[in-house]
């Protein structure tokens, strides 16, 4: 057996109606000066803020302040308009509602600000920002997507009753999303013994309980076992790492933001997997096949029953986006050496060829 590390953080609160104990969760972190909610631009998510917010003052929170700046492509300009804000105010508590953007624009926050204690509260299962201190923010002067390291979470609290109010294709594209963390994760380099077992029955989780959240949003078994799937591949991924899927769908939002990464994942899942099968054991490919399989299934029925914008790379920006993809990050940790070339031929055999 190979030698690994295996990181353990952030604690990790998970269960229906466990956002409910948020107040008395950070009490003792409190400086008795307030804290700070950062959260997603659009309205739906408003209720829940207030839930949280009522919950904070019932707790005795003197004073909860809001910043609702964060686009769903997140960028260095809106952080550095939370990061003011924050600074006018004296919390000392810094909480992060809603999907992957706000969680990656709150981390440059937390990070920026040294703030005391940092709570995320996803609405999605999926992206697994939650878990991990990397974020992904946009360039505005490159449009390119960047990630680098800022600040992990102190407290995740993950509550499926908040992913009800999540539309279809919210639901597929994060759940979409989270597979292929688990699947990037059991073909890495980088992969132990522990993180496999976490990465496959996750994947195996999403694939079993996705369909019926699909025909029923307001599930909450359904969603209960998604977000616990999302945990799991969330936990491979933060342990084990990504692969040339991420260099691909980390940096394409950049260039069409009107399509979200779960979009590109979704579609990117299957050539993957075929890009990489010679470069790990037979054994693996074999029970991640049918996996993917299925996944890709699913996201096929949904988009006959939910026709989309087709998607088409420009050729213009195809230079730019193959030598953006090289540079990620997820690139040391696939299985197959990460290339111009290896780009190329896998944007080509998904979005060009037919």
């Amino acid at each position: 057996m190979k030698s690994f590390e295996f990181h353990l953080f952030p604690k990790v609160v998970f269960g229906v109606d466990q956002l409910d104990r948020i107040g008395r969760l950070i009490k003792e972190r409190s400086n008795g000066k307030g804290v700070m909610i950062c959260y997603d631009s659009g309205n739906w998510i408003m209720p829940l803020v207030q839930r949280i917010q009522q919950n904070l003052i019932e707790s005795k929170f003197e004073e909860v302040y809001i910043y609702q700046g964060i686009s769903a492509n997140s960028n260095y300009s809106e952080c550095r308009k939370g990061l003011a804000e924050f600074e006018k105010t004296e919390a000392n508590i810094l909480i992060a509602v809603g999907g992957g953007s706000v969680m990656d624009a709150s981390k440059w926050i937390a990070h920026q600000s040294k703030v005391d204690y940092f709570v995320t509260i996803p609405t999605t299962a999926g992206t697994g920002s939650e878990l991990n201190e990397w974020a992904v923010l946009k360039n505005e002067a490159t449009n390119i997507k960047e990630s680098y390291p800022y600040r992990a979470a102190d407290l995740a609290i993950l509550d499926p009753t908040v992913t009800v109010s999540m539309p279809l294709a919210g639901t597929i594209f994060t759940a979409l999303d989270a597979f292929s963390h688990g699947m990037e994760a059991y073909l890495s380099n980088q992969s132990s013994t522990i993180t496999d077992e976490l990465a496959l029955a996750g994947c195996q989780t999403i694939v079993d309980h996705l369909g019926n959240c699909l025909k029923n949003c307001n599930n909450i078994e359904s969603r209960t076992q998604l977000m616990e799937a999302s945990l799991m591949t969330g936990m491979a991924m933060l342990n084990a790492g990504l692969g040339v899927l991420h260099c691909i769908a980390n940096i394409a939002p950049g260039f069409y933001p009107e399509y979200p990464h779960g979009y590109f994942c979704a579609h990117l899942l299957k050539n993957t997997l075929l890009l990489n099968k010679d470069m790990v054991s037979r054994e693996k490919v074999d029970k991640l096949k049918p996996l993917v399989e299925k996944a890709d299934a699913l996201f096929s029925d949904f988009l006959k029953s939910h026709p989309t914008k087709p998607f088409v790379i420009e050729q213009r920006d195809l230079p730019e986006l193959i030598g953006a993809a090289v540079e990620n990050t997820n690139r040391l940790t696939n299985p197959k050496p990460v290339t111009e070339n290896v780009i190329k031929e896998l944007i080509t055999n998904t979005f060009i060829t037919s």
